[in-house]
C-alpha cells in the first residue's frame, strides 16, 4: 500500500524562527488559522483526512476550531506548547509542557493525543524517550538535512526500521521526512516551502525519483502557505520576505495538483495514527 501522510502544523505565521516578533507587533492580530475553511472543504471534496500538529498556547483560543478539525475525523497530534527550538529547553521544561499540551487537547477533543512534531524538527534522543514515557506513540521530526542550523540530530541507531520512512523502538514510532540525496547531500522535498518554491515541473522529477525508492510520503504544510491574507512585511529582509511570500497567492490550486498527482500514482492519504494501528508492530 502506498500512504500519503499529508500533515498540518497549526501555528500562527508569526512563529516562523525568522521573523522578528518585535519589528512585526502591529501585525500581530493578523490571523492565518481562522482562514483554514477552504483548505478543509477543498480536504473534504477528496475524503482526505489529516494529520494537525497544534501548538498548545493556541488551545484556548482556537479550541472551538480544534475539535471541529478533530470531530470532522482529522488527527489531533502535538507540536509543542509554543515554537521555541528545544535546545532552549531543558528536559524537565520539555516535560512539563507537553504533558500539558497533551492534557489540555484530550480534554479538549475527548480523544487520546499520541502524536508529536517538534518545532522546525529541533527533538533529540534524550526527548524522544521523554515523549514515550507519557505515552506518546510516535514522532515525526527526524530529516536527514543536518546542514540546516534549526534542525535538531535525531539518531536512528537504536531503531528498527520497518517501512518506508518508518522507525520502530519497543512500540515507539518515528516518522521520516522525505529527502533526496543529490551529489553527496540531502535535500528536503517535501516541506511547505519548497512546495511553494519549486515550479511543478522540478517537483514532478523529484517525486517520481523518491517514489522509485518509497511508498510513502510525508509532507507538512503551515495556515499561512494556505491563504494569501495580506501580512505586512516590510519590516522583513529582502531574503526573509521572499521566503514568506513566494508562491502563497495560487497554493491552494498547487495543492489541488499534488493531492491529483499522488491519487494518480495510486497512493492513499492517511492519518498518521490510523498507519500505527494498522502495523504489524502496534499489536
Amino acid at each position: 500500500m502506498k500512504n500519503f501522510f499529508l500533515t498540518l502544523d497549526l501555528e500562527e505565521w508569526y512563529h516562523l524562527e525568522y521573523i522578528d516578533k518585535k519589528s512585526l507587533s502591529e501585525n500581530m492580530d493578523i490571523s492565518t488559522i481562522n482562514k483554514l475553511d477552504y483548505f478543509f472543504s477543498k480536504l473534504d471534496n477528496y475524503g482526505i483526512k489529516i494529520t494537525v500538529f497544534v501548538l498548545g498556547e493556541l488551545i484556548q483560543e482556537y479550541g472551538e476550531l480544534i475539535k471541529k478539525i478533530s470531530d470532522n475525523g482529522h488527527e489531533i497530534a502535538i507540536h509543542g506548547w509554543d515554537h521555541a527550538l528545544l535546545n532552549k529547553k531543558n528536559n524537565a521544561l520539555f516535560l512539563k509542557e507537553i504533558s500539558k499540551t497533551k492534557d489540555d487537547l484530550e480534554e479538549l477533543i475527548g480523544k487520546e493525543v499520541v502524536g508529536y512534531r517538534s518545532p522546525c524538527f529541533s527533538i533529540d534522543n534524550e526527548k524522544l524517550k521523554i515523549l514515550k514515557d507519557i505515552g506518546i506513540k510516535y514522532d515525526s521530526s527526524y530529516i536527514r538535512f543536518s546542514d540546516h542550523p534549526l534542525y535538531g540530530n535525531l539518531s536512528m541507531s537504536s531503531f528498527q526500521k520497518i517501512d518506508d520512512l518508518v522507525y520502530n523502538k519497543e512500540g515507539f514510532f518515528e516518522l521520516e521526512l522525505p529527502t533526496i540525496k543529490i551529489f553527496g547531500k540531502y535535500i528536503p522535498i517535501s516541506g511547505g516551502g519548497y512546495f511553494r518554491l519549486f515550479p511543478k515541473l522540478l517537483l514532478i522529477l523529484l517525486f517520481k525519483v523518491f517514489m522509485k525508492r518509497s511508498h510513502n510520503f510525508v509532507m507538512y504544510l503551515h495556515p499561512f502557505e494556505l491563504t494569501d491574507i495580506k501580512i505586512n512585511t516590510k519590516e522583513m529582509s529582502i531574503r526573509d520576505r521572499f521566503r514568506f511570500q513566494v508562491g502563497r497567492k495560487k497554493n491552494l490550486s498547487k495543492l489541488d495538483w499534488l493531492i491529483q498527482f499522488y491519487i494518480k500514482n495510486g497512493y492513499e492519504f492517511n492519518t498518521m495514527l490510523s498507519y500505527i494501528r494498522s502495523t504489524k508492530f502496534n499489536q
